[in-house]
């Protein structure tokens, strides 16, 4: 017997707020500028798989247009795209999206938006057939070394600042909508469908500090993932148009049946730019084989500022409660 089946989740990501358009497409545009590019790099399990560990990089880049034709509201356009492999047989997925939103403002007085995005994506995954070894040598099988399929997906956010302290969003989307066929051997394998849901909040104890807890929760084909963490954003510099701040955290990533690892959170702004880098300390079963030794993260995002901007409905004076995630 062979199985080629694809049945574990997606790819995912300890920084995932660094992902926009992975973890929603209605979060395409939402920042303070006029264009903002994010690359990312994972590698994981090396501990075990040796030089067969997966490595993930991805980057994207979006931007909000018709700010002033529309008011306030604005519609925003991105790109993404992603790169994962890995193990013995160098099984590879990558992936090409565009995506498409709408933000539309509810209250200025008491910032409310909400915001509703489309993507549209190609996927391609690949394995090296000479690497595979057959259960049973004499077991006649026809395998591809490649397969390809378009994907679909939708989202929704909700975004308000009820106070000048305290700022929320909340969103869910869903992705693989036509759930494709996967395989690649003569029978079908299809992607299931997977939800996502995710919440932050903004809790501003001090001017220069605020605690943001954080939640994402996934599921896909049986699948589960819940991920529980809150940083800590200490601000050195802040001005109109930059500031400077330094965050730290920790928080908990739960699979089925139970823990799967404690991860670690710093990230750095300057300027345009915010430096993250992340580390996951494996807590499942496997650890006896891991010693506890799970996956580095590294993020990078870059906001191009608009020139001669006007503060928007995310921001009062100089005080930016919008989620720059």
């Amino acid at each position: 017997m062979i199985s080629l089946n694809a049945f574990a989740q997606d790819y995912h990501f300890t920084q995932y707020y660094m992902s926009p358009q992975t973890l929603n497409p209605a979060l395409v545009g939402q920042f303070n500028g006029c264009m903002r590019v994010n690359a990312g790099y994972r590698n994981q399990w090396s501990s075990i798989m040796g030089s067969n560990g997966f490595n993930t990089m991805s980057g994207a880049m979006d931007a909000k247009i018709l700010q002033g034709q529309l008011k306030g509201n604005f519609v925003g356009l991105g790109v993404n795209f992603f790169n994962d492999i890995g193990g013995d047989a160098q099984y590879g997925t990558s992936a090409f999206g565009m995506s498409l939103g709408y933000c539309h403002i509810l209250d200025k007085k008491h910032p409310m938006t909400i915001a509703a995005g489309l993507q549209f994506g190609s996927w391609q995954r690949k394995v090296n057939l000479s690497n595979l070894k057959l259960e049973n040598p004499f077991e006649v099988v026809t395998l591809t070394n490649n397969v390809s399929f378009t994907d679909f997906g939708t989202g929704v956010l909700f975004y308000h600042q009820p106070y000048n302290w305290l700022s929320y969003q909340t969103g869910f989307s869903f992705t693989h909508l036509t759930r494709p066929n996967q395989s690649f051997a003569h029978y079908t394998d299809l992607l299931g469908t997977k939800f996502q849901y995710h919440g932050t909040a903004f809790i501003q104890f001090a001017d220069m500090f605020t605690v943001i807890p954080m939640i994402q929760y996934s599921t896909q084909k049986g699948a589960r993932e819940l991920n529980v963490s809150a940083l800590g954003k200490v601000l050195i510099d802040d001005n109109l148009t930059y500031e400077t701040a330094v965050y730290f955290g920790t928080g908990m990533r739960f699979t089925r049946p139970g823990a799967d690892a404690l991860n670690f959170y710093f990230r750095y702004d300057i300027l345009n730019l915010a430096v993250g880098l992340s580390y996951d300390v494996n807590v499942s079963p496997l650890h006896v084989f891991s010693n506890y030794k799970g996956g580095p993260e590294l993020t990078l995002q870059y906001v191009i500022k608009c020139p001669k901007s006007k503060p928007t409905v995310y921001s009062r004076g100089k005080k930016m409660f919008c989620p720059k995630f």
